[in-house]
Protein backbone atom coordinates (compact mmCIF):
# COMPACT_ATOMS: atom_id res chain seq x y z
CA UNK A 1 0.00 0.00 0.00
CA UNK A 2 1.17 3.29 -1.11
CA UNK A 3 0.19 6.48 1.33
CA UNK A 4 1.26 10.00 -0.54
CA UNK A 5 2.59 12.41 2.71
CA UNK A 6 5.06 14.39 0.67
CA UNK A 7 4.73 16.34 -2.26
CA UNK A 8 8.80 15.91 -2.59
CA UNK A 9 11.41 13.53 -2.06
CA UNK A 10 11.80 12.97 1.83
CA UNK A 11 15.39 14.52 1.58
CA UNK A 12 14.21 17.59 0.15
CA UNK A 13 11.32 17.39 2.76
CA UNK A 14 14.11 17.85 5.64
CA UNK A 15 16.01 20.10 3.80
CA UNK A 16 12.89 22.56 3.77
CA UNK A 17 12.17 21.70 7.52
CA UNK A 18 15.63 22.24 8.60
CA UNK A 19 15.42 25.63 7.18
CA UNK A 20 11.95 26.51 8.99
CA UNK A 21 14.04 25.59 12.08
CA UNK A 22 17.21 27.44 11.69
CA UNK A 23 14.67 30.62 11.08
CA UNK A 24 12.93 30.01 14.03
CA UNK A 25 16.16 29.39 16.43
CA UNK A 26 17.78 32.73 14.60
CA UNK A 27 14.15 34.73 15.38
CA UNK A 28 14.09 33.73 18.32
CA UNK A 29 17.54 34.24 19.71
CA UNK A 30 17.45 37.93 18.01
CA UNK A 31 14.15 38.56 19.84
CA UNK A 32 16.02 37.56 23.17
CA UNK A 33 19.14 39.72 22.49
CA UNK A 34 16.91 42.50 21.55
CA UNK A 35 14.65 41.89 25.16
CA UNK A 36 18.27 41.44 27.35
CA UNK A 37 19.78 44.36 25.75
CA UNK A 38 16.82 46.71 26.27
CA UNK A 39 16.36 45.72 29.76
CA UNK A 40 19.77 45.91 30.40
CA UNK A 41 20.22 49.87 29.51
CA UNK A 42 17.03 50.45 30.75
CA UNK A 43 15.16 50.78 27.77
CA UNK A 44 12.40 48.62 27.76
CA UNK A 45 10.11 50.30 29.64
CA UNK A 46 9.86 53.24 27.93
CA UNK A 47 8.72 51.63 24.47
CA UNK A 48 7.90 48.10 25.81
CA UNK A 49 4.84 48.21 23.57
CA UNK A 50 6.45 49.16 20.15
CA UNK A 51 9.11 46.38 21.00
CA UNK A 52 6.39 43.89 21.47
CA UNK A 53 4.42 44.55 18.41
CA UNK A 54 7.35 44.72 16.23
CA UNK A 55 8.54 41.26 17.60
CA UNK A 56 4.62 39.98 17.07
CA UNK A 57 4.81 41.04 13.84
CA UNK A 58 8.17 39.37 12.90
CA UNK A 59 7.08 36.04 14.25
CA UNK A 60 3.78 36.33 12.39
CA UNK A 61 6.06 36.83 9.99
CA UNK A 62 8.05 33.71 10.61
CA UNK A 63 4.94 31.80 10.68
CA UNK A 64 3.76 32.84 7.80
CA UNK A 65 6.62 32.02 5.51
CA UNK A 66 6.78 28.61 7.28
CA UNK A 67 3.35 27.64 6.62
CA UNK A 68 4.02 28.31 2.76
CA UNK A 69 6.69 26.42 2.81
CA UNK A 70 5.05 23.36 5.04
CA UNK A 71 2.56 23.48 1.83
CA UNK A 72 4.90 22.88 -0.45
CA UNK A 73 6.49 19.79 1.30
CA UNK A 74 3.20 18.11 2.52
CA UNK A 75 0.15 17.16 0.38
CA UNK A 76 -2.13 18.11 3.31
CA UNK A 77 -2.34 21.47 4.57
CA UNK A 78 -2.90 19.41 8.03
CA UNK A 79 0.27 20.21 8.60
CA UNK A 80 0.92 24.11 8.13
CA UNK A 81 -2.48 24.51 10.47
CA UNK A 82 -0.80 21.95 13.05
CA UNK A 83 2.02 24.07 13.31
CA UNK A 84 0.29 27.53 13.82
CA UNK A 85 -1.63 26.08 16.47
CA UNK A 86 0.87 24.71 18.33
CA UNK A 87 0.26 25.75 21.34
CA UNK A 88 2.88 25.10 24.72
CA UNK A 89 3.27 25.94 28.10
CA UNK A 90 4.44 29.41 29.03
CA UNK A 91 7.19 29.78 31.52
CA UNK A 92 7.13 33.30 33.28
CA UNK A 93 10.58 33.87 34.59
CA UNK A 94 10.46 35.67 37.96
CA UNK A 95 11.50 39.56 37.05
CA UNK A 96 11.73 39.36 33.17
CA UNK A 97 8.35 40.81 31.05
CA UNK A 98 5.32 38.28 30.81
CA UNK A 99 4.70 39.17 27.43
CA UNK A 100 8.14 38.60 26.04
CA UNK A 101 7.94 35.32 28.04
CA UNK A 102 5.13 33.84 25.95
CA UNK A 103 6.82 35.11 22.90
CA UNK A 104 9.82 33.38 23.47
CA UNK A 105 8.04 30.53 24.80
CA UNK A 106 5.82 30.72 21.83
CA UNK A 107 8.59 30.34 19.03
CA UNK A 108 10.13 27.48 20.87
CA UNK A 109 7.25 25.77 20.68
CA UNK A 110 6.64 26.31 17.49
CA UNK A 111 10.31 25.23 16.52
CA UNK A 112 9.87 21.91 18.63
CA UNK A 113 6.76 20.98 16.67
CA UNK A 114 8.92 21.29 13.75
CA UNK A 115 11.87 18.98 14.68
CA UNK A 116 8.58 16.73 15.39
CA UNK A 117 7.67 16.91 11.70
CA UNK A 118 11.87 16.56 10.73
CA UNK A 119 12.24 13.42 13.23
CA UNK A 120 8.99 12.10 11.87
CA UNK A 121 10.49 12.14 8.29
CA UNK A 122 13.91 11.00 9.10
CA UNK A 123 12.46 7.68 11.27
CA UNK A 124 9.84 6.91 8.59
CA UNK A 125 11.68 7.36 5.19
CA UNK A 126 14.68 5.42 6.46
CA UNK A 127 14.71 3.64 3.79
CA UNK A 128 16.67 3.13 0.23
CA UNK A 129 14.55 4.03 -3.18
CA UNK A 130 15.41 0.71 -4.83
CA UNK A 131 13.89 -1.08 -8.15
CA UNK A 132 12.85 1.94 -9.62
CA UNK A 133 10.24 4.05 -8.19
CA UNK A 134 9.61 1.27 -5.39
CA UNK A 135 10.11 1.70 -1.46
CA UNK A 136 10.42 -0.70 0.42
CA UNK A 137 10.54 -1.31 4.53
CA UNK A 138 8.24 1.60 5.34
CA UNK A 139 4.91 1.87 6.51
CA UNK A 140 4.64 5.43 4.92
CA UNK A 141 5.88 4.39 1.30
CA UNK A 142 7.26 7.39 -0.61
CA UNK A 143 6.75 6.99 -4.50
CA UNK A 144 10.57 7.71 -6.39
CA UNK A 145 11.03 9.34 -9.48
CA UNK A 146 12.69 6.38 -10.92
CA UNK A 147 15.93 7.12 -9.12
CA UNK A 148 17.55 5.03 -7.46
CA UNK A 149 19.22 6.97 -3.99
CA UNK A 150 19.64 6.65 -0.31
CA UNK A 151 17.83 8.54 1.71
CA UNK A 152 19.07 9.23 5.45
CA UNK A 153 21.37 6.36 5.63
Amino acid sequence: MTVNFLKVQADEAVAVLDSCIVAGYELKRSIDSEYYESRENGQFQTNATTRLNGWRKRIRTWVVNTQQKLNTIYISPRYAFDFEETVGTSHVIVGQNIEWCSLSDRIRTRIDRLIQFDDFIKQEFYIEYVAGDKVEGNKYQQDGDGNTQQVHK
